[in-house]
């Protein structure tokens, strides 16, 4: 059996930190050498122990925990912990191997353990095929990303239309936060309240100037646009190969 990672964890919150070491009493191939409550406090660690893992919390006091990065050597590597899921495009660039939302699910935490280790592939961003949505009551969602249809902004939240369910999901993250994370050449951003999935459009129908509706293969839902915003789709639609789906009246494509 080989060593345990050697792993610090970087939060100014005691009670995460105290979590988190609990939940990862479950994984003998993590060793918690310290944890410590600021990025000035980490890199002084980091430079003194070198561990081959830091957990990292994104917004502290005094700094983010990007900041950490020239601190940190090659070798060594990072899973950021956060409430913040608006952050995650910024992590996968830092470097990060895996992205947690708070509170940390023990599931979830077991992935980003097992991809560490080699047992699940590194996330390739912009557009991994699971997305985590945080819902209103703090819970994780796994989100399959083949299967969202579109995404729509809901308040202060936003909404997560998916094939074979009878009603959205309800998210945290903001209409930006997922554009971020969405391929460009799968989601198309038609206007400030949709992001729309053009490889799960089955018919756009033109009803008239200022009401058109998309439907979507798998589906019953439906998406009805306003002039704008499905302008800005068409225009999208024109510029790819538009497949099978019927773009050009009011029949479903066969």
């Amino acid at each position: 059996m080989n060593s345990p990672l050697k792993t610090l964890i970087v939060d100014d919150e005691p009670a995460a930190r105290q979590r988190l070491r609990v939940l990862l009493i479950a994984h003998p191939e993590i060793e918690v050498v310290g944890e410590v409550g600021s990025v000035a406090e980490a890199s002084a660690f980091v430079q003194e122990q070198a561990p081959q893992l830091v957990f990292l919390d994104m917004e502290m006091p005094g700094g983010s925990g990007l900041g950490l990065e020239r601190h940190l050597s090659k070798a060594t590597r990072t899973v950021f912990v956060t409430a913040y899921p608006d952050y995650a495009l910024k992590a996968f660039q830092f470097g990060a191997v895996d992205y947690l939302l708070k509170p940390v699910d023990p599931d979830r935490l077991a992935i980003a353990i097992e991809r560490l280790l080699g047992g699940v592939p590194d996330i390739v961003p912009p557009g991994p095929a699971i997305l985590d949505c945080m819902g209103i009551s703090g819970l994780i969602e796994r989100i399959p990303l083949d299967e969202i249809l579109w995404i729509e902004s809901f308040q202060n939240y936003t909404r997560v239309y998916l094939a074979n369910t009878k009603k959205p999901s309800l998210c945290r993250q903001t209409m930006a936060a997922w554009e971020a994370l969405l391929p460009a050449d799968l989601f198309v951003r038609t206007g400030r309240k949709e992001i729309i999935h053009s490889a799960r459009i089955r018919a756009v129908r033109w009803k008239s100037r200022i009401e058109t509706l998309v439907s979507f293969h798998s589906s019953t839902w439906s998406l009805q646009l306003g002039r704008t915003s499905a302008m800005r789709l068409k225009a999208s639609m024109k510029s790819t190969a538009a497949g099978s789906t019927d773009v050009s009246g009011n029949a479903d494509a066969s």
